[in-house]
């Protein structure tokens, strides 16, 4: 679930580039007075623009999945309704926020970097690799709510904490580093794209002083 909710699904969404469609797609009186009016908002936009920040989006994407591994508020998680959908709405949100950052069409100074959105992925990986690795090596089992709620497989609690660290570690880090090759590809695009330009521009002045 985890997994889904803060990568696969806003990573997914994001690749397709979703937004124009979206905003197209939106009935005209949803456009004029939903729409529009959120995001002209001054405090949305501020709001919006300091969530997705490079840095706050990537520490906000980290750190709730490791506060939700604390056992004390992950054990609680479980076994409370309430607590176990706020959980799970938040880390869908700081992934929708990261990924939309990571995969944003416009190149810098609009959209971030492409060597920043590079070193965004490597944090997570090396995230991934922190937590997993401690939670599939750890002695100790640290989560007795699932006990209490039953397993769906006949396996002890430490095999079972042990997998859902090998599922942080290694699936997480391998969706990131196929992410950083995606960002490398658009970054290359992107250059192209502005030495074509660069090029014309070059073309244009020169048959400009011809003329002349």
């Amino acid at each position: 679930q985890h997994l889904l909710l803060r990568m696969i699904g806003p990573l997914a969404l994001f690749l397709a580039a979703p937004q124009a469609l979206l905003i197209a797609g939106t009935p005209d009186w949803a456009q004029r007075h939903i729409v529009a009016p959120v995001l002209s908002n001054g405090a949305v936009r501020n709001v919006f623009g300091v969530l997705t920040h490079p840095a706050p989006v990537t520490a906000l994407f980290i750190g709730t999945l490791y506060f939700w591994q604390i056992p004390r508020f992950h054990n609680q998680a479980l076994l409370n309704d309430a607590m176990h959908y706020l959980m799970h709405v938040s880390m869908l949100i700081p992934g929708l926020l990261f990924f939309w950052r990571i995969f944003d069409s416009r190149p810098a100074p609009k959209g971030t970097r492409y060597g920043v959105r590079i070193l965004m992925l490597w944090i997570m990986i090396l995230s991934n690799i922190v937590i997993g690795s401690y939670l599939a090596f750890k002695q100790v089992v640290l989560y007795a709510a699932y006990g209490e709620l039953g397993r769906i497989w006949d396996i002890s609690a430490q095999t079972d904490e042990l997998l859902g660290g090998a599922f942080i570690w290694i699936p997480s880090s391998m969706m990131g580093v196929a992410t950083v090759l995606v960002v490398v590809h658009m970054w290359g695009h992107q250059e192209t794209k502005d030495d074509n330009r660069r090029a014309m521009r070059s073309l244009r002045q020169s048959n400009r002083q011809n003329n002349l």
